[in-house]
């Protein structure tokens, strides 16, 4: 009986960081309106391993999604990540969001394997 009893204390102290290192990012998509409807329905495609939040304040990662109306062949969509104290994750640039998105998700999720949790 002393021995279930003390496994079970010692795997309880255990589960709750364990719990937290499986918890994907959360994060929060902005821009102008027309670009961010396309940010999260990019996101939701190219980067499955986040959650897309509503609320900044309960995101991990803040993400500014651009499209600056340059025509074709130009570096106009642009998606800038950054962490929830500010500091800049990765600013991507390119001819398709998708790309710029893709790079940022990337960028998320090396910067959140490092954490610590």
């Amino acid at each position: 009986m002393r021995k279930y009893f003390c496994l079970a204390v010692c795997c309880a102290g255990l589960w709750p960081s364990t719990v937290l290192a499986q918890q994907p990012p959360k994060v929060f998509v902005n821009g102008v309106d027309s670009v961010v409807a396309q940010g999260i329905k990019t996101f939701q495609k190219i980067c499955p391993t986040v959650t897309l939040t509503a609320r900044q304040d309960n995101a991990d990662y803040s993400v500014t999604v651009a499209d600056d109306g340059s025509g074709a062949g130009r570096k106009g969509r642009s998606a800038v990540a950054s962490t929830k104290s500010g500091d800049i994750v990765l600013a991507s640039a390119s001819r398709s969001l998708d790309s710029s998105i893709k790079n940022v998700c990337m960028a998320i999720q090396s910067d959140w394997s490092k954490r610590k949790p």
